[in-house]
């Protein structure tokens, strides 16, 4: 995700965790995700995030085992 982006807002069906890899995740909900740290998001959770504008671009990891939604639009479903 390029320094600055956003990603919008979704509900996770089910559990994911995410690993930060490089750059910075700055979480709706106030955490603020380094490189080497995980967030973990509980099924039912609604969120979204951008990468920190001063930094390089967000490089993440994510471990699902379900799908997210997006408000009014299709779920994004994990592969199995």
């Amino acid at each position: 995700l390029d320094a600055g982006a956003a990603f919008p807002e979704h509900e996770h069906v089910g559990d994911e965790a995410t690993l930060v890899l490089e750059g910075v995740m700055l979480e709706s909900g106030g955490a603020v995700v380094r490189p080497g740290e995980t967030i973990v998001m509980p099924a039912g959770t609604a969120h979204h995030y951008r990468a920190a504008p001063d930094g390089p671009d967000l490089l993440f990891f994510v471990v699902a085992k379900t799908a997210i939604g997006f408000p009014g639009g299709p779920a994004l479903h994990a592969r199995d």
